[in-house]
């Protein structure tokens, strides 16, 4: 019988940058994966392979940084990793699935039941064609809709007036 040697690599996918509707810029986001220690994250931003174009993809120290996409249509999103060229997302799911595949890519179902209301207006991105066949799998969990389900924005006001500022430790 021969031994395996298992790895445990710590990773978070679907992040989004200031290239798209993220706060913060790459660096910032690298610099929070090295504060937790994280082995692999892939940026996936709406519509955008920048990230890759700009020179991100690759090490930074003991991170390693790839570059996706979320192709964001009106009748869901997907994930694309591995494409060599950004998905028309102005075209029909199955269209977009088939891009992907089509260039060797990897397609992910994005927040498949994603729907949450943003300031009293709903808004839906699940996944709308589930006659669409070919894809690679589908994100399970998502914490950007589980926090912004339980936000109450009657306790944001609250938050923000009891907020201490952090202190250095001493």
């Amino acid at each position: 019988m021969t031994s395996r040697v298992l790895f445990e690599y710590c990773s978070a996918i679907h992040i989004h940058s200031t290239y798209s509707d993220g706060t913060g810029d790459v660096s910032q986001i690298l610099n929070a994966a090295k504060r937790a220690r994280l082995d692999l994250i892939i940026l996936t931003d709406h519509n955008s392979l920048q990230g890759k174009t700009d020179g991100w993809e690759g090490w930074h120290d003991n991170v390693l940084l790839m570059v996706g996409e979320e192709v964001s249509a009106r009748k869901g999103h997907c994930l694309a990793f591995g494409t060599k060229t950004q998905v028309n997302h102005r075209q029909p799911l199955e269209g977009i699935v088939a891009d992907i595949l089509a260039q060797n890519g990897l397609a992910f179902l994005a927040h498949p039941h994603g729907t949450y209301r943003p300031f009293l207006k709903i808004r839906d991105h699940s996944w709308q064609d589930w006659s669409v066949e070919e894809y690679t799998g589908l994100e399970l969990w998502s914490y950007m809709f589980d926090w912004v389900k339980e936000f109450k924005y009657r306790h944001f006001s609250l938050a923000i007036t009891t907020m201490q500022p952090i202190s250095k430790a001493k």
